[in-house]
């Protein structure tokens, strides 16, 4: 044994001193081998090499223990962080948009566990147009192209609710995967603040044309009290009494479709996207302002294009009638030309357009000019910041134009302004169109239908409204067609009466807005007796009930004052049918 090992200690000490283990001349071993110190100091190298390497070897151990503890303590103080911050966060895949991370801000907000949330995108979309995967995804792709993202986004709940963010995109590479990092603040108050100072702006446009409103008003009752009176002075004419009966209808459409957009543009709604035509809401604008504005502005319309965008009315309705109230009060001396352009145009390629870019596509372009003093470049710049006014004291809010960029903002166009001292201003808007569609036919001014044309029966009907004239005009034109009407102008009354009878009656007709009980409280009681029987509400008041919240109220149909003869006949008709 000791040979062996001798012969490899010798091996060892020799390359050790760079010694040949063997002579060139001879085949003894290195005559060091056999010196006996020389063995223990080789013996003495080996044991301190072994003592160096199991120290080196625990140093390395407990640098990786470090970092492993170091790692672990950094991992949770990310995780408190992560978890802790009050705006949501959520990590995505680049390449499929997918969530890798949410903390629980995100969670708490929208009610899903964590392994809810994970690998999916659809949970905070639930594919609920405009806010679908497909959009949202849409906005991932150009974060991962290096276009951080700053936009309003709706996020639905577990429950089904939704509420309203902020939410910035910014893509980042972690462990060495791209991925896309969401930040987003819930502005539900903020929201809810923005709607009431776009209510208040809207009522203090509607107070600037009251005037103009009131005199349309009185141009209005003039003709109906002129073309009455002509009537009833031409009893043995037909010819001319149906002349002049024709333009008493015209003029009371009239009245109708003014009040309407009064109504429309001042109450308190939510935002409500649909289709419309921009040409149309534009002529509804321009009624308004034909009305209020002095005689000695000009104005001007050149309205070409009849295409579709995806909007909420009275909001499109707001910028309009901002922009021109705003060009109006330019022509200080109250002369000038106000022109409203509109056209079609199309991006082959994407545009910088204001502070946004705007996609290739196809575009409306409203153009409002105006012949007033221009804007100085310096306040140029400044005229969409909130609150900024050169107006007199109690004059302007200064909200008035960031709204308008807001609301444009937030239909995907963009707004810009060109303006020299003293040569006018002209705002300009671009909208993205969306593809045609079916429009309503407008009867605005229709003439009412020839009797002929209009279905009745002999069903028996209850009325209720507490407008002693409404009773007696409609429940006169249900008669003509064969109905048998009992009419009330107390809904306890009429309640008392249904009690007592409840088969005697196919149909009830009630005006929503009454004393003692509403049209909806009625509905209620009179389906608690008898639940299968149609009713039709009747208002003037559209804040009150809609079609919508009819339906929702187990209501047959919904009829907004002033009824046609037409509505009336075929509402009646449907429910019974139904």
């Amino acid at each position: 044994m000791k040979q062996p090992l001798t012969s490899t200690l010798t091996l060892l000490t020799c390359s050790l001193f760079s010694l040949p283990a063997y002579s060139s001349v001879a085949t003894t071993p290195c005559h060091l081998a056999t010196t006996p110190w020389l063995r223990l100091i080789v013996i003495a190298t080996i044991f301190t090499l072994a003592i160096l390497s199991v120290i080196w070897i625990t140093f390395l151990r407990k640098q990786v223990t470090n970092k492993s503890l170091a790692l672990k303590k950094s991992t949770e103080r990310y995780k408190i962080i992560f978890n802790s911050i009050s705006d949501a966060i959520v990590i995505h895949d680049a390449a499929t948009g997918n969530i890798l991370d949410i903390n629980e801000t995100m969670l708490d907000m929208t009610g899903y566990t964590r392994d809810e949330a994970l690998h999916s995108l659809g949970i905070l979309t639930q594919n609920k147009a405009p806010y679908s995967t497909k959009e949202a995804q849409r906005y991932i792709q150009k974060a991962t192209q290096g276009e951080d993202q700053l936009f309003e986004w709706k996020i639905w709940r577990k429950d089904g609710t939704s509420f309203w963010c902020e939410v910035a995109l910014k893509a980042h590479v972690i462990n060495d995967q791209k991925v896309i990092i969401a930040v987003a603040r819930d502005i539900e108050d903020r929201k809810k603040q923005a709607d009431q100072l776009l209510h208040s702006h809207r009522m203090e446009a509607i107070g600037s044309l009251a005037s103009g409103i009131a005199h349309d008003f009185n141009n209005i009752l003039t003709g109906i009290f002129g073309y009455t009176e002509l009537a009833i002075l031409s009893k043995t004419d037909p010819q001319k009494l149906d002349e002049y009966l024709e333009e008493i209808y015209i003029s009371g459409q009239r009245a109708k479709k003014l009040i309407s957009q009064i109504q429309t543009f001042s109450k308190k709604h939510k935002s409500q996207k649909k289709p419309i035509q921009v040409a149309s809401v534009v002529n509804e604008v321009l009624t308004l302002l034909k009305s209020s504005l002095p005689s000695t502005i000009n104005i001007t319309q050149n309205l070409q294009s009849t295409a579709l965008i995806h909007a909420d009315p009275t909001q499109l309705h707001q910028i309009i009638l901002n922009l021109c109230t705003n060009s109006s009060h330019a022509m200080e001396d109250n002369k000038g030309t106000l022109s409203i352009n509109l056209e079609d145009i199309v991006f082959n390629s994407s545009q910088i357009v204001g502070k946004h870019r705007l996609e290739a596509g196809k575009y409306i372009k409203l153009a409002i000019t105006d012949t007033g003093h221009g804007i100085d470049p310096e306040i140029t710049k400044h005229i969409f910041d909130p609150y900024f006014t050169t107006k007199a004291q109690g004059k302007g809010t200064g909200l008035g134009l960031a709204m308008v960029q807001g609301i444009v903002d937030s239909h995907g166009g963009a707004i810009e302004v060109q303006s020299q001292r003293d040569q006018g201003t002209t705002f300009t808007i671009y909208l993205p169109e969306i593809e045609p569609q079916e429009m309503p036919h407008d009867e605005s001014n229709a003439l009412p239908q020839p009797q002929e044309n209009l279905v009745g029966g002999n069903e028996t009907i209850m009325m209720i409204d507490d407008e002693a004239a409404i009773i007696s005009s409609l429940s006169t034109i249900l008669r003509r067609f064969g109905y048998t009407v009992h009419t009330f102008t107390e809904p306890t009354q009429a309640l008392a009466a249904f009690s007592q009878n409840p088969e005697m009656y196919d149909l009830i007709l009630t005006d929503m807005t009454m004393p003692k009980l509403t049209g909806a409280e009625l509905t209620k009681q009179i389906h608690q007796k008898r639940p299968d029987i149609p009713i039709i509400i009747t208002t003037g008041n559209t804040d009150t009930i809609n079609r919508e919240n009819a339906a929702s109220l187990g209501i047959s149909d919904y009829c907004a004052k002033p009824t046609s003869m037409q509505t009336l006949l075929t509402s009646v008709r449907q429910a019974l049918d139904a």
